[in-house]
């Protein structure tokens, strides 16, 4: 008996202490005051105030975390304290059943206590065992069920994903289907454009060799026509010469006396003898005689081979050859062939006419025959645009490029024998006797003896030299300049003697050319509103400005006839005009 006093004694100091701790966690609790964010912060106490209020602080922050920590075990002390209730009535009951018994039954009595007691020990300590196997098992619930709801989301994602996947495959599949059609179609197609290939190389070969054959009996009609004109032209200027003769010594045999006496009044010059045929007296043009549409585009320099013969070129890359008959008639006599490019200016060779000289813009000179209209020379060695070639003598050229160089060759070997470097690009040369003068664009003239690398004489200019022009007596030089004016210089001294220009003069760009005429008269050029303007080379005075139903466009090149009498220009909307 004393000793299940005892343990009901134990049971309810065990009871008291629980009441007791769950007091003081609700004092604590309540006794606790929230923070104020918004209230100021008060001085603080003494110190040993300080200290207490700081223990009670801590207490209290310690309390009130082991309450947070056991709140997770309120549900299993509940039920231990229902447990220990049970007990304790369960013991009260066996108390009072066991004060009815004999004291013959008390060691029974106490030996089934006993055993009661440690039975219920077990039964507590199986109770707690459960109790945490039931929350470990509740966590592990609990995050299985969150493993298995993201599994689900990522599940229906990757069934979505499926979906699309097997859309998209069965659309590719649609698509490499159509693509295998097109490409069996476009196999076929090539497969048959492939044979009509063939068959159509097979005719261009055929079409080849009879264009070939034609090309021959063309060159050789060409060649006969060619003969039978030169022979008829011959014989045209054989009877023309006999006339004009026959007409000067009749002429000189009835004034002979007055003709003297009027050339030692007025100082007119002595006739010349120019490229086989008398320069008598230049003549001022007035009117336009002859318009016709020449090259395919530009047409960028015009030359008089003979009194009846002139060339032209362009920018179709072909030379074209015209008979000129007094009164303006203009035929067509023949094409020379074989540049890649523009031809920018034509020479003649002064001791050998039939000889042609063009340079071209893909980077070559050619040297062609009239009388064959074959080319006979090919000088190839500059890296840039050919803009100008001159006969230096008989068997040498010398060409001037936009690769600012200069280069001196051998016609007959096609072999280059010098180059210069001036520096700038040459806009164009001329040939003085044993030395050759260049104008280029830096504004510079530079004389050249063909001796040194270096020029001999320079001078600049107002602006871009585009046009050079030697008097028929080998000692004046005409400049034509981007400034808008044209100089006349001593070749020697290169000083200026006269200067001429007009306000409404226009250079026509860097392809402009300038001219002055057989007998030293008139020095001209075209200007860019497509007028001729003449002036009179030794009074500098404006003569005339010919555009009376001529150019359109700019003036690129002038001609003058041997005789003094005619003037050829050229613009660059292919008409060429013929003005007496």
């Amino acid at each position: 008996m004393a000793t299940l006093e005892e343990q009901d004694k134990e049971n309810e100091k065990v009871t008291m202490e629980k009441d007791t701790y769950a007091a003081d966690e609700e004092a604590s609790t309540s006794a606790q005051p929230e923070k104020n964010v918004d209230e100021p912060v008060s001085a603080p106490p003494a110190t040993s105030q300080a200290s207490t209020s700081d223990f009670r602080a801590l207490i209290l922050g310690r309390l009130d975390s082991q309450a947070r920590k056991m709140n997770q075990f309120e549900p299993i002390f509940n039920a231990y304290t229902q447990v220990c209730d049970e007990g304790i009535r369960a013991q009260r009951q066996s108390r009072n059943s066991l004060s009815q018994l004999d004291s013959a039954g008390d060691s029974l009595q106490s030996a089934q206590l006993e055993a009661l007691r440690h039975e219920l020990s077990d039964v507590y300590k199986k109770k707690s065992i459960n109790d945490q196997a039931l929350l470990e098992h509740k966590k592990e619930l609990e995050e299985r069920s969150k493993h298995l709801s993201q599994v689900q989301t990522q599940l229906a994602k990757a069934l979505d994903e499926n979906k699309k996947f097997a859309q998209r495959i069965a659309e590719l599949e649609v698509e490499l289907a159509k693509n295998k059609e097109e490409q069996t179609a476009i196999r076929d197609e090539w497969l048959a454009l492939k044979a009509s290939s063939a068959t159509i190389e097979g005719k261009a070969l055929e079409l080849e060799k009879e264009r070939c054959q034609l090309i021959t009996r063309i060159r050789d009609l060409q060649q006969t026509q060619a003969t039978f004109l030169n022979d008829e032209l011959e014989r045209h200027q054989a009877q023309q010469r006999k006339k004009i003769q026959d007409d000067i010594a009749a002429a000189m045999s009835a004034v002979g006396q007055a003709v003297d006496a009027t050339n030692a009044v007025s100082g007119s010059p002595p006739e010349k003898e120019g490229r086989g045929f008398s320069v008598i007296a230049d003549v001022l043009p007035e009117r336009k005689t002859a318009k016709f549409e020449a090259n395919d585009g530009e047409v960028t320099d015009v030359a008089f081979i003979s009194e009846s013969l002139a060339a032209t070129a362009g920018s179709d890359k072909k030379i074209i050859l015209w008979k000129i008959s007094p009164g303006g008639r203009v035929q067509r006599h023949t094409v020379l062939t074989g540049s890649m490019q523009t031809i920018t200016r034509i020479d003649i060779n002064p001791e050998d006419k039939k000889l042609l000289l063009g340079s071209s813009n893909d980077h070559m000179a050619r040297i062609w025959n009239v009388d064959t209209q074959r080319s006979v020379s090919t000088l190839s060695g500059h890296n840039d645009k050919v803009s100008v070639a001159r006969f230096f003598s008989s068997h040498q050229v010398v060409t001037g490029s936009y690769d600012r160089m200069l280069k001196l060759w051998d016609a007959s070997a096609s072999k280059c024998l010098k180059s210069y470097f001036p520096g700038s690009t040459v806009l164009d040369l001329v040939v003085c006797r044993s030395y050759f003068v260049s104008g280029h664009f830096d504004r510079k003239l530079r004389v050249w003896d063909g001796r040194t690398a270096e020029p001999a004489q320079l001078l600049e200019m107002g602006g871009r030299v585009t046009g050079l022009f030697k008097t028929s007596d080998d000692n004046q030089l005409l400049v034509l300049s981007r400034d808008d004016t044209l100089s006349l210089l001593d070749i020697r001294s290169l000083q200026q003697l006269h200067l001429y220009s007009s306000e409404p003069f226009r250079t026509g760009g860097d392809m402009a050319r300038c001219v002055v005429s057989p007998n030293m008269s008139y020095c001209a050029a075209g200007s860019a509103d497509g007028g001729i303007y003449i002036w009179n080379l030794r009074t500098t005075k404006l003569e005339t400005v010919l555009n009376r139903n001529g150019h359109e466009n700019t003036v690129l090149s002038l001609a003058w006839c041997p005789t003094g009498q005619g003037l050829m220009s050229c613009d660059k909307q292919k008409t060429v005009c013929v003005w007496e």
